[in-house]
């Protein structure tokens, strides 16, 4: 089950990360939305260009980013939506349970599989990461919709 409740620089904030629960409960995954915008507005980061952000202010940012950049971009935004609680993993999950693969795909210029690393057969594809374009903010709403789905996603894996 995941819980989807409404609407957060996690980088120093991951080390605080815990994963919460019992697996004998039927959520492996929270999703709230809120926290991710309470994160965003303290920090003042609304206006951040997503790349900007996880790749670094020098990075180039052609358009469409490699896959090893779209692969680092999924992980640093799932490790930060963790940190500061937009996504709570329950036991026995935490952050290092989990992998995106990035690759080519024909329909789309990329797809991304987020798989566990204990099962790779068992994966949520996410079809489309152009989303995640050079004029995306980190408090958009195609943002966060680009983060409930890995939310989704997370939980169809455990």
């Amino acid at each position: 089950m995941i819980n989807l409740m409404g609407s957060g620089k996690g980088k120093a904030r991951r080390a605080q990360a815990t994963a919460h629960s019992n697996r004998s409960h039927a959520k492996t995954i929270s999703y709230a939305e809120e926290k991710w915008a309470e994160f965003i507005e303290k920090s003042d980061l609304g206006t951040t260009n997503v790349y900007e952000y996880y790749l670094g202010q020098n990075h180039n940012y052609n358009y469409p980013l490699d896959a090893d950049d779209y692969k680092k971009l999924l992980e640093e935004l799932f490790q930060d939506a963790v940190a500061v609680g937009a996504i709570t993993l329950h036991s026995p999950y935490h952050v290092d349970d989990f992998a995106f693969i990035v690759k080519p795909h024909q329909s789309f210029t990329y797809i991304a599989e987020i798989t566990r690393k204990d099962n790779l057969g068992v994966r949520c594809i996410l079809e489309n990461v152009l989303t995640l374009s050079p004029k995306l903010a980190l408090g958009d709403d195609r943002f966060y919709g680009v983060l409930s789905t890995v939310a989704i996603c997370m939980h169809n894996v455990t």
